[in-house]
């Protein structure tokens, strides 16, 4: 169990690292097309669920291994991760010390769980309970919807929700409120329906996964935040992007309309109303198309980002 603990955290201090890097890129790409920084947190969630990746010499993570002189003059390469894991197994070795036995003989201490093993089991507790967390969050929600009305191919209506979203990983359903009007049913059935082209009612549940077995990284909890925001933002751009200003401004009603206090779904379902809706209305009032020079520079910063980090 220490060696899946010290793997996940050389995998999420790569991650950590790599969450910097976009960081950075979402500030510099604000103007670029919304689609840019939702690409950009692949990279971040490959690097947290993946423990292999493939070697490049263009890979930026090779400045974690440093150059050291030796006493014959000698430039060798020090793999700081290696350095401090082999510091801790040998730090674990010295905890078991020897004792003496009444005849004179040396043996070893019996073996108690080491400080590695319990920080390991305290890891495993809180990521079970924020699985089970969103596990029971999911069934409350499936119990909430066993008398929602059918309307259309996958799309269901229900009383007892305040806001639409979807659920569902393999044959993925829309649930709207009964309270839409015909307008702003047809906008919410647009978003979702982008919403399961793109296939983000996998990448969400994916996203939460990593969030869970890398609880421990605050950088993690904040990528987990700017991530469900860009993934509705990006939807937002996408929807509109063919709409006329009245029919922007009726979407922004459609938003408001499911944004009301108490309307949450739980932790993974991808609701309407979700992220800071008032800076999805300005967003989506305000939508201009980007000029082309500027989705070139975008699509060319995503994928160095993509090569540097991905190797």
């Amino acid at each position: 169990m220490a060696d899946l603990l010290r793997q996940i955290i050389n995998m999420s201090l790569t991650a950590g690292a790599v969450i910097l890097v976009v960081l950075l890129a979402r500030a510099l790409l604000r103007r670029a097309p919304r689609w840019c920084s939702y690409a950009l947190w692949s990279v971040v969630l490959f690097r947290l669920l993946c423990p292999v990746s493939i070697s490049s010499a263009l890979s930026m993570l090779n400045l974690a291994r440093a150059p050291v002189s030796t006493g014959s003059g000698r430039i060798t390469m020090v793999d700081y991760a290696g350095v401090i894991q082999q510091s801790a197994q040998t730090a674990q070795q010295a905890v078991d010390l020897p004792v003496a036995t009444g005849s004179g003989a040396v043996q070893n201490a019996p073996a108690g769980p080491g400080w590695q093993e319990v920080l390991a089991w305290v890891w495993v507790c809180a990521a079970a309970a924020m699985l089970l967390w969103a596990l029971v969050s999911y069934l409350s929600l499936r119990v909430r919807l066993w008398d929602s009305q059918h309307f259309e191919g996958r799309v269901y209506v229900s009383k007892r929700i305040g806001t639409a979203f979807v659920s569902g990983l393999i044959r993925p359903k829309i649930y709207l409120p009964e309270n839409l009007s015909g307008c702003e049913r047809e906008c919410v059935l647009a978003h979702e329906r982008c919403h399961i082209r793109r296939g983000d009612h996998l990448i969400k549940p994916l996203a939460y996964i990593a969030l869970c077995l890398h609880w421990f990284n605050p950088l993690v909890w904040l990528a987990w935040v700017l991530f469900c925001r860009d993934i509705e933002y990006a939807c937002d751009e996408r929807v509109v992007r063919t709409m006329s200003a009245e029919q922007r401004a009726d979407y922004s009603e459609a938003l408001l309309a499911c944004s009301a206090p108490g309307h949450r779904v739980g932790a993974c379902p991808l609701a309407f109303g979700e992220g800071s809706v008032k800076d999805r209305v300005k967003s989506v009032l305000k939508y201009r198309k980007s000029a082309l020079w500027l989705s070139v520079v975008a699509v060319v910063a995503v994928a160095a980002v993509a090569v540097c980090f991905l190797t």
